[in-house]
């Protein structure tokens, strides 16, 4: 059912489709040399979703990062109570404060 209209070039994979494959299905927008693509599958289009899922990548190993080294002082933090002595430090500032 072509209209006229360039239909995009690359070969999607999904979900039960098995090895084989099927034909992009959106309209071509971006022609490079003498093949069209969709705005999700043109080469400029890939280039900056892979620049913006470096950028959440980083972005996630930063926050997981920072969160890792928080479980590390708290572990630290329960091991130095525990040499001191301090059965549950919890207790202890409750003890302390007024």
């Amino acid at each position: 059912m072509n209209d006229g209209k360039p239909r995009c070039c690359k070969t999607v994979y999904g979900s039960g489709m098995g090895f084989r494959g099927s034909s992009c299905s959106n309209p071509g927008k971006e022609q490079v040399g003498d093949k069209w693509f969709c705005r999700i599958h043109s080469p400029s289009g890939e280039i900056k979703r892979k620049e913006r899922q470096a950028i959440r990548d980083a972005d996630l190993n930063t926050k997981w990062e920072r969160e890792r080294a928080e479980r590390r002082y708290a572990a630290d933090a329960v091991a130095r109570c525990r040499e001191l002595g301090i059965v549950n430090p919890l207790l202890e500032i409750a003890k302390v404060q007024p």
